[in-house]
């Protein structure tokens, strides 16, 4: 029978079993590969219970010996002290088998660690079990072999783990030939030196470069000693990666299948780089590999949502990202961004003078002074990134009936387009807070990324600036027109009057999708009369905590960055009710801090029937779920339902289930709550407006 074929068990055995002396003399046989261990030895670990046997039933009923490992718990980690495979079963994955049910017994610990001669050919194995060379030590005995130390990580961080993107610049992983050439002599090829020049110099800070564990392998391949314990301490300089390495096996597994990989040991590390961006949710590796570009590039995006980029490819990646106005909210969830007024005489201030594009630092001063003369009703909010540095500038003072934001100012990072799409969405928070419906961008060096982010707001173009309104009201199409044209009369801007023209012509001919985007324009009015449909849509409260911040999280995060202006909701795909554009409620559900509550509504923009991982794959940054949690909602074929939403409002006042049932009541409207339910537009309104009282 084949080793693959077998039915393995694994079990862990004291003295007294009967197959403990076949495992004393598998050692035996092999303690040229293994060195010299006392038969006393092995008891000692047998009734510390640190023996565990791989086994099959033979034909007559009893068992044999396939493999067994001997290993120790020093300090927060577990040592192997042999790991032995029967000649005539191995290549059949029992050493995989053995080292994974280690793994997951111990799954708390740190990691497995082993070590091996580097002139043994069991060496070379460690890797496909999901090891990295971590370094090495002189060996033992006379000839003193070199010993590798070989790690497998169970994901737990340490002081060298990444924790998230620094500073706005955008987290890339670099593979073992991007590294070397980073760290080559000043006598290096014109690639070598291309390479730097793309990483160091024309990208800088824009990029944070990482390493993954499996760097150290591609370093442990060097002959010379003394390079490789040069590279080994380099590399551990960089942040790396902690993900547990059966993650990283288990989408590796995916790769090599997809890619038609072969097993050799340059073609596995290509792939684990990959593997582990991806278990990592990290989305670029860079290498200047052209095969590895050819053969990989294709499935490492279809398999792990990862993109194989060259450097020159990565600069265009960057110019994508840094010039797109889409909005990626995970980028900013959870990494630490913070808002703060600067005090008066803050020399940050200086940073944001736009003296390139030709203004004056008296004009900018005067600007400052103006609004800190205006102190509290005006602001100057630095947006502040995770390692303490402005990034960001608004600074705004309502004058009349119109927020007038003079300055609105940006520094350059990879998340310059989202930071203006977020500061943007947080204008009408403000206007509210101030009390007026006019937004005016009056700011004359403003940066071509918030006037992208504003035009897809909603704001038009006027003499003095980008103008937007904001209006917080339920009314027909009709009324909503009417009080744009008297705002516009009143603080003249006749650009908000083609706004109530246009919301007059699609309410007549009732345009259902521009009467979508014309609310979102006006947002948080809603068109009463508009046909869009409305639905209640249950969410537990974990997913609505993470998602929306309601109820509150243990760990406080920042109100104005930590909700996102999108995201994307997962469920199952029956039964299938939803259709965009559509309003959809909010029923927060479940155990919890909160009452079960309506908490706020969003307009819903997407719905997409898929796959679950390429859904996840698609949305991975409009969310919070994992790979695992879409999955789950999946159905009998694996498709699941993707509600992408937008423009979150969340309640003051939570609508409580039972007030919820007396007002369907008022309208004749039975509720359930089971799945997304429509519910009459009429009842949508009653419940914003009592969440409003």
């Amino acid at each position: 029978m084949s080793p693959k074929a077998l039915r393995v068990d694994l079990t862990r055995i004291g003295p007294e079993h009967p197959l403990y002396p076949d495992v004393i003399a598998l050692g035996d046989r092999n303690r040229r590969s293994l060195g010299l261990l006392p038969h006393d030895a092995y008891r000692d670990y047998a009734e510390n219970g640190r023996l565990l046997i791989a086994t099959a039933d033979r034909r007559d009923g009893s068992q044999r010996l396939l493999g067994y490992a001997l290993y120790r718990l020093p300090r927060n980690e577990v040592v192997l002290a042999h790991l032995v495979v029967a000649s005539d079963v191995r290549g059949g994955g029992i050493a995989r088998k053995l080292v994974y049910e280690l793994s997951e017994r111990y799954a708390a610990r740190r990691g497995i660690l082993a070590q091996c001669r580097r002139d043994w050919a069991a060496n070379s194995i460690w890797p496909r079990l999901g090891f990295v060379a971590w370094g090495e030590r002189p060996g033992r005995g006379a000839k003193a072999m070199p010993l590798t130390l070989w790690w497998r990580d169970h994901g737990h961080p340490d002081l060298m783990t990444w924790v998230g993107a620094q500073g706005g610049s955008l987290p890339v992983v670099m593979d073992a030939n991007i590294f070397f050439d980073l760290h080559a002599d000043e006598t290096a090829s014109d690639v070598v030196t291309a390479t730097k020049n793309i990483l160091l110099r024309r990208l800088g800070d824009r990029v944070e470069l990482l390493t993954t564990p499996e760097l150290h392998n591609e370093i442990d391949r060097h002959a010379d000693s003394r390079h490789r314990s040069r590279l080994h301490a380099l590399a551990n300089w960089y942040p790396r990666l902690a993900v547990p390495a059966g993650a990283v096996d288990h989408i590796a597994d995916e790769l090599r299948a997809r890619a038609r990989a072969s097993h050799n040991p340059r073609d596995d590390s290509d792939l684990r780089h990959v593997a582990y961006a991806s278990a990592a949710g990290l989305d670029i590796v860079i290498t200047r590999d052209r095969p590895a570009l050819k053969r990989l590039k294709g499935p490492a995006f279809d398999v792990a949502g990862v993109r194989l980029l060259s450097p020159s490819e990565l600069v265009t990646r960057i110019d994508q990202l840094e010039d797109a106005a889409a909005y990626a909210p995970v980028a900013l969830l959870g990494t630490g961004y913070s808002t703060v007024e600067a005090e008066p005489d803050d020399p940050r201030l200086a940073q944001f003078l736009m003296s390139p594009l030709g203004e004056s630092r008296t004009s900018y001063e005067q600007t400052l002074a103006t609004l800190a003369a205006t102190r509290p009703a005006s602001h100057r909010l630095f947006v502040i990134d995770p390692d303490g540095m402005p990034c960001a500038l608004l600074g705004c003072r309502p004058c009349g009936d119109v927020l007038e934001v003079a300055l609105l100012r940006l520094r350059t990072s990879a998340l310059r387009a989202t930071l203006a799409t977020q500061l943007v969405h947080r204008l009408r928070e403000m206007a509210r807070m101030a009390e007026v419906n006019v937004l005016r961008l009056a700011d004359p060096h403003l940066d071509p990324a918030f006037t992208e982010a504003a035009t897809g707001d909603g704001y038009r173009h006027a003499p003095g600036g980008l103008v937007a309104v904001t209006l917080d009201r339920q009314a027909t199409a009709h009324d909503l027109a009417a009080t744009l044209d008297s705002i516009a009369e009143r603080v003249g801007e006749a650009a908000l009057s083609q706004t109530a023209a246009e919301l007059r012509h699609c309410a007549d001919d009732r345009v259902l999708e521009r009467l979508a985007a014309l609310e979102h324009h006006l947002r948080p009015a809603s068109i009463t009369d508009a046909p869009l449909p409305c639905f209640v849509v249950p969410i537990r409260q974990r997913w609505a905590s993470e998602l929306f911040g309601v109820p509150d999280q243990l760990f406080v995060r920042d109100a104005f960055l930590g909700i996102s202006v999108e995201h994307v909701y997962y469920r199952a795909t029956r039964p299938a009710r939803e259709s965009a554009p559509a309003r959809l409620l909010w029923y927060a559900s479940g155990r919890g801090p909160i009452p079960n509550a309506l908490i706020g509504w969003s307009h819903l923009i997407e719905v997409v029937d898929d796959d679950a991982d390429r859904l996840w794959r698609r949305f991975r940054r409009l969310g919070v779920y994992g790979r695992h949690d879409v999955a789950a909602t999946a159905d009998p074929l694996g498709r699941v339902r993707a509600l992408r939403v937008a423009d979150t409002e969340l309640f003051k006042k939570h609508v409580r289930l039972d007030r919820y049932r007396v007002l369907a009541q008022g309208f004749g409207h039975s509720v359930s709550l089971q799945s997304p339910q429509r519910i009459p537009a009429e009842l949508f309104g009653a419940i914003v407006r009592e969440a409003q009282q």
